[in-house]
C-alpha cells in the first residue's frame, strides 16, 4: 500500500523515533527498509517479512494522535474492521500491535501503485469503461463489508488504491468505520457527539445532519466519487474549482451528462440514484455491482426505479409503478384469475358432484390474491434479486387470515 509522499520536514520528523522503534521491536522477523509517506492520521513503512519473504506496509499511528486515547482506538479500529473482510478489492490487514511508546501500528498488505485521487491530479478524468469497472469492484468491495456490518464512512479516491502491475483498485483506510448493530459489537461507538467524520464533499445528507448511518451512506459517497472519475480535473482547475462541481453534482446528478456527453444515460442515471438524497432511494452496493458488470445500465433494476429528474427529486408515483412491472404482472394475474373461475364455472355445469360453494371460494381467493399481487409487484417487480421486508410480510399475512375468514364464512353460510 502506498500513501502520499512527505509533505514537509516536519511531518517526516515525527516518525524518525516511530522508525526506529519499529526496526528495533518488529525485528529481526519484519524488516523496515523505509518510509513512503504519510497522511493526516498515520505514517506508512515499506516493510519485508523474512520469513515469508513478502513486502508488507506498516502503518504507524501520528504520535501526536496516539496522546489521544479515542484516536487510537479509531485506529484500531481500522484494523479490526478491515481484519473482518476478506475481499480481493480491499488492502488485507495482517496483524495489528502497539510500540513501546504507545503508539499502535498494523502491518498490512503493500500495494505498489498510487491512490486514485493521485491519478486524478495527475492525469485528469479515467474513460468511462475504466470509471465502470473501478466503482464495480469497489461496490464489491463495500458489499463484503456491509455484510459483515461494517460503513466504511470515507469512501472516496484518496482511500482506493490502484495497483500499477495489475489495474487491481483496493479499498483502504477503515480507520473511521462504524460497526453496525449487529450484536457484536453493539453498544461500541467511536465519534464525540456532533462530530462529523469524513470528507464534506463526499459524505452523505444523514451524515452532515447527524442522522443514523447505514450501509446507503458509503453508496452515496460512491456517486460522487463516480462522478469525479468521470469529470476529473482539468488542466485549469484548482482543487476548489472541482470540489466546487462535485458540490453541485450533490444536488444535480443530472449534469454530468452535460460534463461528460459520451457517458450512456444507464450509467448516468445509475451514478444520479447512488447521490439521492434519501437513503432509501440509493441502490445497494450489490445491485451496483450486477448492472455495471452488464455492461450497460438497466434503468429498471432492482432498487434503483427512483430516478432523479433535473432537480434531483424521485420520480413520480407512476413512474415507480412503471418501472416495477405492476401494470404487466396484475393485468397477467387478473386475466389468469378470470380464466380459472371461468374453468370452475364450466367444471361445476358439467360435474354435479361438485358443491356449488366451490365457485364462491375460488372467487373469494381471487379477489384476496390481486392485492397480494400487487404489494408482490411492489416489492419484487423489478428484475433481479430482491429484498423480503417486514412490512410485506405483515400485509400477507393479514390477507391469508381475512381470506380463512371470509372463506370460513362462505362454508358456514352454505351449511357444511
Amino acid at each position: 500500500m502506498n500513501s502520499q509522499s512527505g509533505k514537509s520536514g516536519r511531518g517526516r520528523a515525527q516518525y524518525e523515533q516511530v522508525e526506529s522503534l519499529l526496526k528495533e521491536e518488529l525485528g529481526p522477523e519484519l524488516q523496515i527498509t523505509r518510509f513512503i509517506g504519510y497522511g493526516a492520521m498515520a505514517g506508512v513503512f515499506l516493510g519485508r517479512e523474512t520469513a515469508l519473504k513478502r513486502l508488507v506496509a506498516v502503518k504507524a499511528m501520528s504520535p501526536e494522535l496516539a496522546k489521544d486515547e479515542l484516536a487510537r482506538k479509531r485506529f484500531e479500529r481500522e484494523a479490526q474492521s478491515a481484519a473482518k473482510v476478506s475481499h480481493p478489492n480491499i488492502v488485507a490487514v495482517h496483524s495489528i500491535g502497539r510500540l513501546s511508546n504507545d503508539v499502535p501500528y498494523l502491518v498490512m498488505e503493500y500495494v505498489k501503485g498510487r491512490n486514485l485521487a493521485e491519478m486524478l491530479a495527475a492525469q485528469g478524468a479515467f474513460s468511462v469503461d475504466e470509471t465502470r469497472r473501478i466503482i464495480a469492484d469497489v461496490a464489491g468491495a463495500l458489499d463484503a463489508a456491509h455484510k459483515k456490518g461494517i460503513v466504511h464512512r470515507d469512501v472516496k479516491p484518496a482511500n482506493v488504491m490502484y495497483e500499477a502491475d495489475s489495474g487491481r483498485v483496493l479499498l483502504t483506510d477503515f480507520g473511521i468505520a462504524a460497526i453496525l448493530d449487529t450484536g457484536e459489537d453493539e453498544g461500541v461507538r467511536l465519534t464525540r457527539v456532533g462530530e462529523v467524520l469524513g470528507d464534506p464533499t463526499y459524505i452523505s445528507p444523514e451524515q452532515l445532519n447527524g442522522d443514523h448511518i447505514t450501509e446507503r451512506s458509503d453508496v452515496f459517497a460512491l456517486g460522487i466519487m463516480a462522478a469525479e472519475l468521470l469529470t476529473g480535473r482539468g488542466p485549469d482547475d484548482t482543487r476548489a474549482v472541482q470540489r466546487q462541481r462535485l458540490m453541485a453534482l450533490r444536488t444535480d446528478p443530472s449534469k454530468l451528462s452535460q460534463l461528460r456527453p459520451d457517458i450512456d444515460k444507464g450509467f448516468v442515471d445509475l451514478v444520479g440514484r447512488c447521490m439521492a438524497q434519501s437513503p432509501a432511494h440509493r441502490p445497494d452496493p450489490a445491485d451496483v455491482v450486477r448492472q455495471l458488470e452488464k455492461g450497460s445500465v438497466d434503468v429498471s433494476s432492482p432498487d434503483m426505479s427512483v430516478t432523479l429528474d433535473s432537480l434531483g427529486a424521485p420520480l413520480s408515483l407512476m413512474g415507480r409503478i412503471r418501472a416495477r412491472r405492476m401494470p404487466q404482472i396484475v393485468g397477467a394475474y387478473a386475466a389468469g384469475g378470470w380464466l380459472a373461475l371461468e374453468g370452475v364455472g364450466l367444471l361445476l355445469e358439467n360435474i354435479e358432484t361438485i358443491p356449488d360453494v366451490t365457485f364462491h371460494l375460488a372467487l373469494a381467493t381471487y379477489l384476496f390474491g390481486l392485492p397480494g399481487i400487487i404489494v408482490l409487484s411492489w416489492y419484487h417487480g423489478k428484475p433481479g434479486e430482491q429484498t423480503l421486508r417486514m412490512t410485506e410480510i405483515w400485509i400477507h399475512l393479514t390477507l391469508v387470515f381475512l381470506w380463512i375468514i371470509t372463506c370460513a364464512i362462505i362454508i358456514g353460510s352454505q351449511g357444511f
